[in-house]
């Protein structure tokens, strides 16, 4: 079972391996990437972050897709993690998977992003693939550790984009 689908661009650090592995009793991480996929050296050094009592899967976002159509895929807890808001809204909106809700965790700053809150900064790109999530009808909440209080993004930052 999915139990979080989570964007932060760091992907496996700290927060994900100490935080919220161990509060949600991940069993199995899956990286959603259509370029890790291709790079054996990023892929080897996520392998080495992921706790020991955790199993790693990285793949495309289309191939991801193809395996979540199997359940025993995901019969462990699992944690799906991509690094932007692209990848779930392509997994959602274009192959067509249900999720529930989306954690947004880190996003840092780069050139043409604005501040949603302390950690969460979003291009205009970034921002109309989560509105593309919300319209498909998956919560989008703001959370950076699981201590804190679920975050309604949209309600934290609605938008002023074209």
């Amino acid at each position: 079972m999915i139990v979080l689908a989570r964007i932060d661009d760091r992907l496996i650090h700290g927060q994900v391996t100490v935080g919220w592995s161990r509060f949600l009793d991940i069993e199995k991480i899956v990286v959603l990437s259509d370029d890790i996929v291709h790079d054996d050296m990023q892929k080897s050094l996520l392998a080495m972050a992921v706790p020991e009592s955790a199993d790693f899967d990285v793949d495309s976002v289309a191939g991801v897709a193809a395996k979540l159509a199997h359940p025993e895929y995901t019969s462990c807890r699992t944690l799906l993690l991509a690094a932007s808001p692209s990848e779930f809204r392509r997994l959602v909106v274009e192959f067509g998977f249900r999720l529930p809700e989306v954690n947004v965790g880190g996003q840092r700053y780069a050139a043409g992003t604005r501040k949603v809150c302390d950690g969460v900064l979003l291009t205009d790109e970034a921002y109309a693939d989560l509105c593309a999530l919300r319209d498909a009808g998956v919560f989008v909440e703001v959370r950076m550790i699981p201590s804190h209080d679920k975050k309604d993004l949209f309600k934290l930052y609605p938008g002023d984009r074209a």
